[in-house]
């Protein structure tokens, strides 16, 4: 059973994605999330009960998002809601959910939004097992650029929970497998790692990831002036 520190302020994990809740569309995802707020605040207020019945309805919203960009935050937020109010047997049908995603990398993005809104209640044991589940994902994906965004996107997970040196080993891997399949699985390892590359020695090789970065888009810029135009 998940146990944790109920807390009166909370961050709902996955609101960042919806670029201001007051300024949202109305689409499933920013609904459910406004719901999972709703729901954290009334836990902060020590209704249980009702905020038990607001993440009901905010999952089976989640349930209705079939696009995977959208179901990953979504999912993440009502795992964040749900095991604030404590209803374990719904919040093991979440991660039911989570693991039912046929996408790989969506499902990864889904464990990893779970892992951090567990630890955003202070679950931190279920995080890591959450964060340990993305992992075994991402270890299984066969192609390397999926791979590598995989791998990154858990690396992050792994910062979250201060696990520096299992974060770094995970970026290592990500790279290598960017390495193996094109430029663009590379800028997306560097755009879910900044986090983690900043504190290895207080942000200087991100500063040269950063400088490199520009020197390899000035060489492709130049290079794509260069070619002589087809008709």
């Amino acid at each position: 059973m998940l146990t944790g520190t109920r807390s009166t302020c909370f961050t709902v994990v996955g609101a960042e994605d919806t670029n201001h809740l007051e300024n949202a569309s109305p689409s499933p995802s920013n609904k459910v999330l406004v719901l999972s707020v709703v729901a954290l605040g009334l836990a902060a207020a020590g209704d249980f009960s009702k905020a038990a019945d607001v993440a009901r309805r905010a999952f089976a919203l989640a349930q209705t998002i079939t696009d995977d960009a959208a179901r990953p935050s979504a999912l993440g937020a009502v795992t964040q809601a749900l095991a604030q109010t404590g209803d374990q047997a719904v919040l093991r049908r979440v991660f039911a959910a989570t693991d039912a995603i046929e996408n790989e990398v969506a499902r990864v993005y889904a464990l990893t939004y779970c892992a951090a809104a567990l630890l955003e209640i202070n679950l931190r044991d279920g995080a890591i097992a959450v964060s340990e589940r993305a992992l075994a994902v991402a270890d299984a994906i066969k192609n390397e650029g999926a791979k590598a965004e995989a791998l990154s996107r858990t690396a992050r997970a792994f910062q979250g929970l201060q696990e520096q040196k299992r974060s770094l080993q995970l970026l290592r891997q990500a790279i290598a497998a960017a390495r193996s399949a094109d430029r663009a699985g590379l800028f997306t390892v560097l755009t879910h790692s900044a986090a983690v590359i900043g504190v290895i020695d207080n942000g200087a090789t991100l500063w040269s990831v950063y400088n490199a970065v520009k020197q390899v888009e000035g060489w492709w810029g130049a290079q794509a002036c260069a070619l002589p135009l087809r008709g």
